[in-house]
């Protein structure tokens, strides 16, 4: 009896801790126009413009420094973001750019960094973000991704650039 109540208190704890509340976004980037997609379930959420660091999502665009809300086909300015701080609503937030690590945001005044987690195909949150709102989400996904692809892009100019073709040309008389 002891064994089972041990399996099924050891399965209960591995389910609590396994679940991650988060959401996990698939992406993939078009070397050719330097478009990046982000989807869920095949549902593409928003497209990311690397040359020009925007982000068009549904239902809000971060570009040049602003947060727009769609509204009958126009943006209306709703916020404004840089490197360190996203305002919107009235409310503040902050980024964390570690040198070596991952990008981390949070609520100003909070104590706790909510780390962005990237890995070949995938950006998700290492922490539970349901303070947090997808704007603000976004804002860290895109810088995320920005590093990520400023990488990918100097790996393959590294690998273009390191071919060495050599041609032999003798005179023969």
């Amino acid at each position: 009896m002891k064994k089972y109540l041990l399996t099924i208190g050891l399965l209960a704890v591995t389910n609590i801790f396994a679940q991650n509340k988060n959401t996990v976004y698939n992406y993939d980037y078009n070397y050719a126009n330097k478009m990046s997609r982000l989807w869920i379930d095949f549902d593409i959420i928003a497209e990311y413009d690397f040359l020009e660091h925007k982000l068009f999502h549904k239902d809000f665009t971060l570009k040049d420094g602003y947060i727009f809300k769609n509204m009958n086909d126009s943006l209306v300015e709703i916020g404004f973001y840089n490197t360190e701080q996203f305002v919107a609503n009235r409310e503040v937030y902050e980024m964390k750019y570690p040198s070596v690590g991952r990008i981390a945001i949070r609520k100003k005044g909070d104590k706790k960094w909510i780390r962005v987690n990237t890995k070949r195909t995938t950006v998700s949150f290492i922490e539970s973000t349901d303070k947090i709102p997808e704007m603000v989400q976004f804002w860290a996904i895109t810088t995320a991704l920005q590093r990520e692809l400023f990488y990918r892009e100097k790996q393959l100019y590294e690998r273009a650039t390191s071919t060495n073709i050599t041609v032999k040309t003798e005179t023969s008389l």
